[in-house]
């Protein structure tokens, strides 16, 4: 009687954590191949070619591009701290797409330019990596820092 109490209560067990893991899995023809799960107000990372999907807002960020890297070099004290401006595909709801630039550094005319206003949403640029040093950057190297929060 107990073996059979127990594995009723295993079966449960089991048949509550697959609808659970059910719930939490995304369509891969919507969000494309592989994205990067990420939530409101949290800080996350993407590397071109990678995509951010916001489940909950139904928001694709995708990291396209960098466009211009003429930051200083980090062992050099230069007249322009430069800057780096990347390049994201938004998508919100299915509805809507839009093509993006943010700009990260000193030499940007808009101080606002890190970071833009879409639906309702604020995506912010926190950092771009790797820092020029010398050596060539390969467009594949690159890792951007971003936050997406919501507007009250």
């Amino acid at each position: 009687m107990k073996l059979k109490n127990i594995l009723i209560v295993l079966a449960v067990a089991l048949f509550a954590c697959l609808i659970f893991v059910a719930h939490l899995k995304v369509n891969p023809e919507i969000i494309g191949v592989n994205p990067t799960i990420v939530r409101l107000d949290e800080g996350f990372n993407l590397k071109i070619g990678q995509t951010a999907y916001l489940e909950k807002e139904k928001m694709k960020i995708k990291f396209v591009d960098i466009s211009e890297d003429s930051r200083c070099l980090s062992n050099v004290q230069c007249f322009w701290a430069g800057q780096v401006k990347m390049v994201l595909n938004v998508d919100y709801q299915k509805n809507n797409s839009q093509k993006i630039d943010l700009i990260l550094g000193a030499g940007t005319s808009n101080e606002n330019s890190n970071f833009k206003v879409i639906e309702g949403y604020i995506i912010k640029l926190l950092n771009v990596e790797p820092y020029p040093n010398g050596a060539k950057i390969e467009k594949t190297d690159y890792t951007a820092s971003l936050k997406l929060l919501k507007l009250l």
